[in-house]
Formats: C-alpha cells, sequence, structure tokens
C-alpha cells in the first residue's frame, strides 16, 4: 500500500494546477516542518527560495538535515531527494522558519511557512522533538491552561497572516497540530475569517477550559483531524469525536509515524472507527486524569522530569547512547528522590494501573459481546503466496544442525514440516531447520506448565550457537 513517500514521488510532476491541495499534501508539509533549516535562508520573511535549493545546497556541504533522535529518519532520508528535485512540493517557496527552545522555559517550538500559490498559504507547525524538554511541555498539557509553544504558535500564526493578505491552511502533526488548533481557535475574528483549513494529525487536545474560553466554535466546521487506528497521542484529552481514522501498517502507538499511514490516490485509506486498543487507552488515560487534580498531575509530572533533568539527559536519543551508563545514573537520581515523593508517584502508579485494569476487564466483555454476534469481522494477512518446499536431508544446513545436535549429546530426530519460523524463509529461497528447543522432553506448541521442564534448557542456546558459528565456517565439525 502507497504511504506519503509513495504520493510524493508518484505526484511530483504534477503542480498545484494540475491537480489541487489535497489532505496528503497537508500531511507532507507538516513532516517537512521537522527538519532543520537554521542555516537556510528560510527565516527571511520574503518567499524567494525554493525549499529543493536549500536539500541539494545541503547535500553539496555534506550537511545535516535531520534533528537527531527522531523516529521517522529512515524514511526522511528517502523523501529528502524527492524534495531536491523540485516539483511538486520540492518548488514551493517558503520563509518565515523560526525555532525557539528554552530549557529555563519549557518551551520547544518551531514553525514555517510555505507559498501553495499567490495568495494562498499553509503554515506547518512542528511537532515534539526527541529533547526533555519538549516532551515535558507536552505532558504540561494535562494541568496548563497554555503552554509556552501555544503561546508562541498564536503569535506566529498572527504575525504572518497580518503580514500576508489571503487564504491560509493551517497544520501541523502531533504536538504541532494541537498547535494549529489552538492558534487557530484564539485568532481574531476577521483572521479566522481567512483560514481555509486547520490540520490535526494524531495531535493531542486540550483541557475542557481551553475549549470553552477560546472561539472554538467559530473554526469547528473547519478543523479536520486524522489519527491511525491505534491512536495514543491523538486521544490524548480528546472531548469531541470529531475525527477521521486512517489504516496504519505499523502496530499499536509505532502508527503515530506518519509514513505508516496508507494512501490510496489522493486520499487517506480510512475506516469506520479507531480500534479496540485506541479505546482502551483513552478510557484508561481519561479515567486515571479525571482522578487527579491539576495540582497531583503537575506533582507527578516535575518529578518524574526532575529526575531525568538530575541526570543530565537533555534528549531521548542520548539513552540510546551507552545506555547501561544512562540507565545506572537514572537509578541513582531515582534513589535521591525525597521519599515523600517516591511515596506519592508510587501511590498515583496504582491508581493508574487500578483504572487500566478495571478498563481492560471492560474491553474484554465488549470484544466477547462483539465476536458472540452473529456477523464476525477478521482480517486475513498474506505473508507468503507460495508453498514453503522443504530442504533436503543432506542439504548443508540439515547436515550441520545434525552435527551440531549430536555435539551438545542429543540424539538428532529428522523430521518433515515444522513451524512458521521456518516456513517462511524457506518460501523465500532461504535455508532454514527448526532446531527444536535443546532438551528432548519439550513440546513447545503446548501451553501445559510440565511441558516446559527447566532440564537441560541450557542447550538450546548453545545449539544455536554451534549451529551458527558452524554455517559461517567460525569452527569446523
Amino acid at each position: 500500500m502507497a504511504n506519503i513517500l509513495t504520493y510524493a514521488q508518484e505526484y511530483r510532476q504534477k503542480s498545484f494546477e494540475e491537480e489541487p491541495f489535497n489532505i496528503v499534501d497537508s500531511l507532507i508539509l507538516c513532516q517537512i516542518s521537522y527538519y532543520d533549516y537554521e542555516d537556510s535562508g528560510l527565516k527571511k520573511i520574503f518567499f524567494n527560495k525554493k525549499i529543493s535549493e536549500y536539500f541539494r545546497e545541503k547535500a553539496e556541504n555534506d550537511s545535516e538535515i535531520l534533528i537527531k533522535g527522531m523516529l521517522t529518519a529512515s524514511e526522511d532520508e528517502k523523501l529528502i531527494p524527492v524534495l531536491a528535485l523540485g516539483g511538486r512540493h520540492g518548488d514551493l517557496r517558503a520563509c518565515g522558519y523560526v525555532e525557539e527552545f528554552s530549557a529555563e522555559a519549557e518551551k520547544q517550538f518551531a514553525a514555517i511557512t510555505f507559498e501553495l500559490e499567490k495568495g494562498l498559504y499553509y503554515i506547518a507547525f512542528r511537532g515534539t522533538d526527541a529533547s526533555v524538554v519538549g516532551w515535558k511541555e507536552d505532558f504540561a498539557l494535562s494541568f496548563q491552561e497554555e503552554i509556552p509553544a501555544q503561546r508562541a504558535a498564536l503569535r506566529y500564526a498572527e504575525e504572518m497572516m497580518l503580514r500576508y493578505p489571503g487564504r491560509f491552511y493551517i497544520g501541523g502533526h502531533s504536538k504541532g497540530g494541537n498547535l494549529a488548533v489552538y492558534a487557530a481557535m484564539n485568532l481574531p475574528e476577521a483572521l479566522q475569517r481567512r483560514i481555509k483549513q486547520v490540520y490535526s494529525f494524531d495531535g493531542p487536545g486540550f483541557l475542557r477550559e481551553v475549549y470553552e474560553k477560546s472561539r472554538y466554535e467559530n473554526i469547528k466546521p473547519i478543523v479536520c483531524k486524522i489519527i491511525p487506528q491505534s491512536s495514543v497521542v491523538g486521544m490524548i484529552l480528546e472531548e469531541h469525536a470529531d475525527y477521521k481514522v486512517v489504516s496504519s501498517s505499523a502496530e499499536l502507538h509505532m502508527q503515530h509515524n506518519p509514513y505508516t499511514w496508507q494512501v490510496q490516490g489522493k486520499e487517506f485509506v480510512y475506516l469506520d472507527s479507531e480500534d479496540s486498543f485506541s479505546r482502551l487507552v483513552k478510557r484508561s488515560l481519561d479515567g486515571w486524569l479525571d482522578d487527579l487534580d491539576l495540582g497531583e498531575r503537575k506533582r507527578i509530572i516535575n518529578t518524574i522530569f526532575g529526575v531525568l533533568y538530575d541526570t543530565g539527559i537533555t534528549s531521548f536519543y542520548e539513552l540510546t547512547e551507552r545506555p547501561r551508563e544512562k540507565l545506572k545514573r537514572v537509578l541513582k537520581c531515582i534513589s535521591n528522590v525525597n521519599p515523600e515523593e517516591k511515596r506519592f508517584v508510587i501511590i498515583v502508579v496504582k491508581r493508574f494501573l487500578g483504572i487500566a485494569s478495571e478498563e481492560l476487564r471492560h474491553a474484554a466483555k465488549e470484544e466477547t459481546a462483539r465476536w458472540n454476534k452473529n456477523e464476525i469481522t477478521y482480517t486475513i494477512k498474506t505473508w507468503v503466496d507460495v508453498g514453503a518446499g522443504s530442504l533436503g536431508e543432506h542439504d548443508e544446513i540439515v547436515e550441520t544442525a545434525w552435527c551440531a545436535i549430536e555435539a551438545i549429546g542429543n540424539m538428532p530426530d529428522l523430521r518433515k514440516g515444522g513451524p512458521t519460523n521456518a516456513s517462511i524463509p524457506i518460501c523465500k529461497g532461504i535455508p532454514a531447520v527448526c532446531i527444536g528447543a535443546g532438551n528432548t522432553e519439550c513440546y513447545v506448541h503446548n501451553a501445559e506448565k510440565e511441558r516446559f521442564p527447566l532440564k537441560e534448557s541450557w542447550k538450546m542456546p548453545q545449539l544455536a550457537l554451534l549451529l551458527a558459528l558452524s554455517m559461517a565456517k567460525i569452527i569446523e565439525e
């Protein structure tokens, strides 16, 4: 199934005159806002530079474009060369790039404006990066009516709309979607009337008080919120059910990645509703937040992020560098937390687990009722379209496995067939064998406890290692 990358490739040579701007284009521009334009010349207030020119300049100088720690880096590395070629998205001119970061103010904000045509513009707000500050600001949405990035978004949108007469799209992914809606619903009414559409791609919602104190009703008809079927982020503080659900190729929380959203033609592939996982997470979080007052929410978030600040870690991608060392620092900082605060965190976590377990039981009852109906829904996934076949007893990997099993003191038992983990590689032309579980009494497909004896279980990793080393010719028979 296609995604925003394949869409960008397919429609690269089609102008917006040939194919009018659509929702998939909107998500692509939001994704482009995650790139680093600090030395791009796009900070100016004039639309005098195409973004393709910037990407080519960066490529020539072998400079970094991606922000460190972003989970979409591998896909972005494929999209950027497409943009560098120019065309539908690459030939767009951009200006007004701003990036504001303050550890003291706990603020992480960035935005850029694209000119789609004369008198038609797109303001894209960046979502959360990998910084600890950015993540804490996100969590502050649960107890603050306004976070620093929201104030910056409102100011930015107002300045750009006053500077350029015409119509505007405003959008963002993740926290960027929240900023887009916040800015739009707090703009003066005269500016609100110039907005064509507001896009929130899996962006979190707001405290109830925020909706009540804003001019949200003025823009409600033009707000387009999209979430994947297992949405977590987009369902946080979501007070309205006015959203569309897009099909994602990923599982659970990884669906937050826009590159996993499925595209057909010039539209997303939509589903009827979010799945049971998304509903379970939402009800659990909603119940937990309702159980805490604003002061308690602030206290637990400050305590948890206080530990991260004390470690000196400024970005979550740092945790992947020497993780054992970082874990020791985290554990040491946890040990230094005030005992009273520790007790508070434990109590609050227990309250969440209690609410979540109750919601899980409720979800299980719902699923049971659904499956007891006459009509059953199901999904079929085809992994392979050819028969697996089999290997001969004199195949190299079979003979090597035989020798390895003898070497650990077991009697080989050659059987045809095997589990899926051997069949899939075989059907793709990759030699594979199932070597069992190391001991002769284990039936791996039987869930009865007595079928999984610990006796000689150490032989399993030894057998696997022997086979791997032998096949790699590191050791001989």
